[in-house]
């Protein structure tokens, strides 16, 4: 398999800056331990993405924000959280 160095180096830096990854100059690159509140970070980041995706994806299909809202609770009711059993 051919991979570009620099592709391979720009997955290693976003992986340490999400906090996957931690690299020990002179030593090597090691997974990291969980920090919550990094996890926490990324997790709503990533969330935040999809949600804007999801809007974007709505504007262009022409859905208003009431007929978006609908969408989302139809949906969200369809879904059983583990919270809840």
């Amino acid at each position: 398999m051919v991979i570009n160095p620099n592709t391979v180096a720009r997955v290693y830096l976003e992986l340490e800056r999400e906090g996957v990854l931690e690299t020990r100059p002179g030593v090597g690159v090691f997974v990291a331990r969980p920090r919550d509140e990094l996890r926490d970070a990324v997790r709503r980041r990533r969330l935040a993405e999809a949600v804007d995706k999801l809007l974007t994806e709505a504007v262009l299909l022409g859905f208003s924000e009431a007929e978006l809202m609908r969408v989302v609770e139809e949906r969200l009711a369809s879904y059983r959280w583990s919270r809840e059993g």
